[in-house]
C-alpha cells in the first residue's frame, strides 16, 4: 500500500522464531505481517488467540514518525515509551506536540527483539491458561506484564 511500510521482513521474523522453544510457538498458526488499519494504526502487533491463534506485524507509515496527542508532556512520553527509546526511537519538539521517530534499522530491531517476543509471551500465557482450564479471562495487566515479561526474558537469549 503507498504511503506504508513494514518494519521487517518475514524473513527477521522466521530467524527469530527459530530461536525460541518449540513448545512456545506450538498451535501458533501462523505469524506475519499485516496492513495496518483504522483500528490498529497506533499498535505494532496484534496476538489473535483462538482455534488458529496468529501474531500480525503491522504496518507503518513511511516516515516512520508518529505524533502524541495534544497536552502530552516530554515527561510522559518518556515514560510511557521507555523499551521503544532503548530501541533508539527518537523524540522532538513540533510546535506543541511531541514527535517519535524511528529509522528503519532501530525499528526493525524493536519488532524483531523486543515487539514479537512480546506477542509470542501473549500465546504462551494463553495457551498455559488453556492447558491448566483456566477459564475466567485475565485482566489486561496480567496479560501485559506476562508478555513483557517473556519478551525481557528472551532478548537477554539471543
Amino acid at each position: 500500500m503507498p504511503g506504508w511500510v513494514y518494519p521487517c521482513t518475514l524473513a527477521d521474523i522466521q530467524a527469530r522464531l527459530a530461536k525460541l522453544p518449540e513448545a512456545d510457538l506450538e498451535s501458533l498458526w501462523a505469524v506475519g505481517l499485516a496492513p495496518s488499519t483504522r483500528k490498529d494504526c497506533h499498535v505494532h502487533a496484534r496476538y489473535i488467540p483462538g482455534e488458529r491463534p496468529v501474531i500480525y506485524i503491522f504496518s507503518y507509515v513511511d516516515t516512520l514518525v508518529f505524533k502524541q496527542p495534544a497536552n502530552v508532556k516530554r515527561s510522559e512520553v518518556e515514560s510511557g515509551l521507555v523499551v521503544e527509546l532503548m530501541y533508539g526511537m527518537e523524540v522532538e519538539c513540533a510546535g506543541s506536540r511531541w514527535l517519535c521517530r524511528w529509522n528503519p534499522e532501530n525499528l526493525r530491531r524493536f519488532i524483531v527483539e523486543h515487539v514479537l517476543l512480546h506477542e509470542v509471551g501473549h500465546h504462551v500465557h494463553y495457551m498455559q491458561r488453556a492447558r491448566q482450564g483456566i477459564q475466567r479471562p485475565p485482566t489486561k495487566r496480567d496479560t501485559e506484564q506476562f508478555a513483557e515479561a517473556y519478551a525481557l526474558r528472551h532478548r537477554s537469549k539471543q
